[in-house]
């Protein structure tokens, strides 16, 4: 019994020593800390990448409403030379003429709102990118 007792002690005196010869080095060599980062920094390089993700929107945009717009006019342009392709003598060529003038309308309409839909979508984009900096 005394023996475990001796042993406790000694293991108790060497577990004490190694904790004071780790705390000695830990006071001795502190960590190495990190550099603190450079807020205006940061935050300029946060605003630039930003604008540059807004811009490549705004190129991805402006190549789709020129697309919409090609094809538009393109149908617009084949419409239109039905159109002149027909007189207007007989009931038939009135009826054409009037579901061309329709049909010309109604790709004017669809045509407005895809643009309005896509100026809508690039607001919704500004919008959640502007969020990032915040």
């Amino acid at each position: 019994m005394k023996r475990a007792h001796r042993q406790a002690i000694a293991s108790c005196r060497t577990n004490s020593t190694i904790c004071e010869s780790v705390a000695r080095s830990v006071l001795i060599h502190p960590p190495p800390q990190e550099p603190q980062k450079d807020k205006a920094a940061e935050i300029a390089s946060l605003t630039a990448h930003q604008q540059a993700t807004l811009k490549i929107v705004a190129q991805h945009m402006i190549q789709k409403v020129d697309t919409v717009t090609a094809n538009h006019e393109h149908v617009t342009r084949l419409l239109k030379d039905q159109l002149a392709g027909l007189g207007n003598s007989s009931m038939d060529d009135t009826g054409a003429r009037r579901a061309i003038e329709n049909e010309i309308k109604e790709l004017e309409r669809a045509h407005n709102e895809l643009l309005k839909s896509l100026e809508e979508k690039v607001r919704q984009d500004s919008c959640v990118r502007a969020t990032w900096t915040l």
